[in-house]
């Protein structure tokens, strides 16, 4: 029998409410850190509920910074990357292969894997503004500029004296890469793969493992280093890009639409963002990829969940169009989702 759009809304809707108080909990039901690709050590299981300040992968762990200060960790801990100590205030994320830093307050924390000194803190540091970490260094950057400590091997840990004080920096996997105040990039440490060649003018920088990209001046990618996998070869259809990041074999890019773009190897499904739906920041692990959303539920982007975005999930039922929860369709748990976070977005 045919029921009217009315009829069906209001017995989906009944449905829903009496799911959603069972199914969800937390600030926000959809505030969503996604998580894909190699999941060997559960780095890609991030919990959820949460307003997101930012992500951050390893090799094989990953952490998520809530907004409310609190910080989650999944994935492998050997050693010791996803046992934080006692936090103050943490602001600032970043993993390395097997190690973590924290930015808490106005001191940085590091933890885990600290084979090479990458957890040996230098003293004097100055106030945080920026941490970075590489397989097996970090870098900090500061009002005075870069530091850098850890395997100084290839020289990734040997900022260049003339450099002062910069708008961002990366650690790679064995080279780091500054932003400079006029724009330009910089970068020392290995050139095995031409990952230090380039010197471009840019508005945001991330560095891989042996490669390294750029946000140029137009909003576009340049990319440059280890190609073995297209992890350099920028799609030609991408620009109005925001963030990037970078992993061994694959790249990342979020455009000003939340679209998540990847390239490179896909080996682990790196590249499969799950749903494909819009996205306000990104993170690349070794060989998996996290991104986060604090208000998934917002279908139309008008800054609130309210009617207008019930009649997008009940235009796009049975599909996989406003499929909140990834699972393929859209049915009552996505109306649940969308009912508990009701309101203006976070």
């Amino acid at each position: 029998m045919h029921r009217s759009n009315t009829t069906l809304a209001a017995a989906v809707l009944t449905n829903a409410l009496a799911a959603s108080c069972a199914l969800f909990t937390g600030a926000h039901a959809s505030a969503q850190a996604l998580g894909w690709g190699d999941n060997s050590a559960g780095q890609t299981m991030l919990p959820q509920g949460e307003p997101v300040a930012a992500v951050a992968g390893g090799f094989y762990h990953s952490v998520v910074l809530y907004r409310n200060g609190t910080l989650a960790f999944v994935g492998d801990n050997a050693f010791g990357q996803c046992s934080p100590p006692s936090f103050g205030n943490p602001r600032g994320i970043a993993a390395g292969a097997f190690h973590t830093v924290v930015m808490d307050g106005g001191l940085v924390r590091c933890f885990g894997d600290d084979s090479f000194g990458q957890c040996a803190l230098p003293s004097g540091l100055g106030y945080p503004l920026e941490i970075s970490a590489g397989v097996y260094h970090s870098a900090v950057r500061t009002a005075a500029g870069v530091t850098c400590w850890g395997w100084n091997g290839d020289g990734q840990c040997n900022v260049p004296p003339s450099l002062g004080p910069v708008a961002s920096v990366a650690a790679g996997g064995f080279h780091t890469v500054a932003l400079r105040l006029d724009g330009v990039v910089e970068s020392w440490g290995s050139n095995s793969d031409g990952q230090v060649a380039k010197s471009i003018r840019a508005q945001r920088i991330a560095a891989g493992t042996n490669h390294t990209l750029a946000i140029d001046e137009t909003g576009r990618v340049a990319a440059w280093g280890a190609n073995h996998e297209g992890q350099c070869d920028v799609p030609i259809d991408l620009d109005d890009v925001v963030a990037v990041a970078a992993g061994v074999y694959h790249s990342l890019a979020l455009t000003s639409s939340g679209l998540v773009r990847g390239w490179g190897s896909n080996a682990f499904g790196q590249l499969a963002q799950p749903c494909g739906k819009p996205m306000q920041g990104i993170a690349a692990g070794a060989l998996h990829s996290l991104s986060f959303h604090n208000c998934s539920a917002d279908l139309n982007a008008d800054g609130v969940v309210d009617a207008n975005d019930v009649m997008v999930i009940l235009a796009n039922w049975a599909t996989n169009a406003g499929d909140l929860n990834c699972d393929g369709i859209v049915d009552s748990i996505d109306l649940s989702m969308l009912l508990m976070s009701w309101g203006s977005c976070p």
